[in-house]
């Protein structure tokens, strides 16, 4: 599974909601502080990288977030 899919997968868990375009921002979807915190949790657990706290606002789109772990699974990457 592509690491797109299985961002959008760990999304539409937390958020019991199904997306409908990349460019829909999670808190329009329902998404609350501590879901967000969650979602993070989650992308940390699975791809194995770290994310800031301040890393994570109000203003976020799921196009964000694949955008954030790619870069971040890249960097970690160039590191092992």
């Amino acid at each position: 599974m592509k690491l797109e899919e299985q961002v959008k997968n760990i999304i539409e868990e937390q958020l019991h909601v199904k997306i409908r375009y990349d460019g829909e921002g999670l808190f329009d979807m329902g998404c609350h502080g501590v879901d967000l915190i969650e979602i993070a949790n989650e992308l940390e657990e699975k791809f194995e990288i770290k994310i800031k706290d301040e890393e994570l606002s109000n203003e976020l789109t799921v196009r964000d977030v694949i955008r954030m772990v790619r870069r971040k699974v890249e960097i970690a990457s160039n590191f092992q």
